[in-house]
């Protein structure tokens, strides 16, 4: 099942349940909330007691869905979708990466079949784990202030979607 909103204005949206094996929607709501956890679970419920049969969910990795798949469907896998990662990917780095780090990780934008994902996920692995103290790198907030904050903080942000 693939779990996904779709704004219309800043104020509406469209969340749609879609079977990945029937490619078919299953159900869909047009509401005013955000994806709010009780909305999701409440048409979680609905699509289990109208004999949908879930066995995983892919979705854009917010929270109120991750909660909400917990919830109804505790035993079931879920993963971000890929797309969902790559525009965040592009959202965080440049374009032109300044750092080997940077133009590895923009390399998540280039998957399109399993052999590249396979070969990506045994690079960002050991990219990873070499790259694991230039991640931990600290600089100054500013000249007078005396607070630290990670150098690559944008870099460490996209680690995290993996």
């Amino acid at each position: 099942m693939v779990i996904d909103a779709t704004w219309f204005g800043r104020t509406h949206f469209l969340i749609v349940y879609w079977d990945t094996k029937l490619h078919y929607v299953q159900y869909w709501r047009y509401t005013t909330f955000k994806e709010k956890a009780e909305e999701i679970s409440q048409d979680l419920i609905w699509l289990k007691r109208n004999g949908v049969v879930l066995s995983g969910v892919t979705s854009d990795g917010s929270p109120g869905i991750i909660r909400a798949v917990a919830t109804v469907y505790p035993d079931i896998p879920q993963q971000r979708c890929l797309v969902h990662i790559q525009r965040q990917v592009l959202a965080w780095l440049s374009q032109n990466p300044s750092t080997l780090a940077g133009a590895l990780i923009l390399g998540l934008n280039q998957i399109k079949n399993y052999q590249e994902k396979d070969r990506f996920v045994h690079r960002f692995l050991n990219w990873r784990q070499r790259n694991e103290v230039f991640l931990r790198e600290r600089s100054l907030v500013g000249v007078k202030s005396k607070q630290w904050r990670y150098a690559h903080r944008n870099l460490r942000r996209c680690r995290a979607l993996h």
